[in-house]
Parts: structure tokens; C-alpha cells; sequence
């Protein structure tokens, strides 16, 4: 645990509030197995649906951006654990919905980035740099519609980013 995520526990501890746990959506949705006719058509529907991920990746692009653009100017400079959340957020956000869509490679790219960030002590300048670097890639594997996992180039993008990550942290030990 870092400084910046002390919790203060002398403080005087108020009372909880109790919510009761709804019960709707099991009233709606039942209990016991689903049939799997409706198993069926929900897959079906799901792998048939022509749904572009390229405005929500783009736009998930576009936070990630807002959010290196502000830390460069110095405005987390008080609040380091809003910038770390601040940057994982649409990394997550691509990790979790590229796959569903056909971008494996953007889900693999966000998930090396999103490990990277979980062992990050301080998001320094260098930290920064690596993040723009991996923001350009995503944006150009999105903008291209490289969906799927890349082929031999996928890999190899992959490859690069886990060198540069393995590179910040062996110089981060020194």
C-alpha cells in the first residue's frame, strides 16, 4: 500500500447504512435452468449482431488521450491514485469489450498495459511516454479494423510492448 492509498482508520467509524437486496430480477427472470433453445437464439444473436466497436473503441481512445493529456499538464499532480484510475478506466473498458467484438489484439494490448499499471509504483513521465505509445498503437489497430488477433504482426506488437514494460521495470529495480 502506498502513501496515497493510506485509509485513516483512527478516525471515529459512522454508522453504515443497510440496503435490502432486491429480489426483481429473480422475479423476472426465474429460477432453475434456462432452456437452451433460448441459450441458442441469445448466441445466435450475439454472434450474427453487426454491431461496429470502432466508435466505442475510438471514443475510449479519445478519454484515454484526454486523461495523458491532463496528466502531462500536471492537474493528478495532487491526486496520483485518480491519475492511475483515471488511465485504467478505458483501458478496461477496451480489454473487456474488444474480444466480444472480434479485436482480440486490442484485448491483449489493453491487458499487458492493464498489468503494467497494477505494478507501477508511481505514474512517472516515463510511465506517461509508455501509455502515449500504446494509446498510438491501439488507435491505428482500431482505425485500421484489424480485428481478430493480428497474425504475425499482432504478435510482434504484443512482443514490443511487453520488452519496453520489462525494460522500465528492470531499470525501476536499479
Amino acid at each position: 500500500m502506498t502513501p496515497q492509498d493510506h485509509i485513516d482508520l483512527s478516525e471515529t467509524p459512522q454508522k453504515a447504512k443497510v440496503y435490502k437486496a432486491s429480489n426483481e430480477l429473480q422475479r423476472k427472470a426465474g429460477i432453475g435452468q434456462v432452456d437452451q433453445k433460448t441459450i441458442d437464439k441469445a448466441e445466435n444473436i450475439i454472434t450474427n449482431a453487426n454491431i461496429d466497436f470502432v466508435p466505442a473503441a475510438t471514443e475510449y481512445l479519445r478519454n484515454l488521450n484526454t486523461v495523458l493529456q491532463n496528466a502531462k499538464k500536471g492537474k493528478y499532480s495532487e491526486h496520483p491514485h485518480k491519475l492511475r484510475h483515471a488511465l485504467t478506466k478505458p483501458i478496461m473498458a477496451l480489454k473487456a469489450e474488444s474480444a466480444m467484438f472480434g479485436y482480440d489484439l486490442v484485448g491483449d494490448l489493453a491487458n499487458i498495459m492493464l498489468n503494467f499499471l497494477e505494478t507501477v509504483k508511481i505514474v512517472d513521465n516515463t510511465v506517461i511516454k509508455i501509455i502515449e505509445a500504446h494509446h498510438t498503437t491501439l488507435h491505428v489497430v482500431i482505425a485500421k479494423k484489424l480485428s481478430g488477433n493480428g497474425g504475425p504482426a499482432g504478435e510482434a506488437l504484443k512482443k514490443e510492448l511487453k520488452k519496453v514494460i520489462t525494460k522500465y521495470q528492470q531499470k525501476d529495480k536499479k
